[in-house]
């Protein structure tokens, strides 16, 4: 177990493991979730269900979305 210590791979992965805890929590969570929110009918307050595409086909017939994404880039 003491060369184990002594490894400077080990470490370097010892000392990442915060950071890496740290971005999975407070960066790929929230990008997950809005992910998932983004496929259900979710309102503040309700929990929603799954309606799969139908958000994203609602999106693309908007008149104003491609000016946003215009706007955007």
């Amino acid at each position: 177990m003491t060369n184990l210590w002594n490894n400077k791979n080990f470490l370097g992965l010892l000392f990442m493991l915060p950071a890496a805890a740290f971005l999975l929590l407070f960066l790929v969570y929230p990008l997950g979730l809005g992910i998932w929110l983004s496929f259900t009918d979710a309102k503040i307050g309700t929990p929603g269900e799954f309606v799969g595409l139908d958000n994203y086909t609602w999106i693309m017939g908007d008149f104003k979305f491609p000016t946003a994404v215009f706007f955007t880039i």
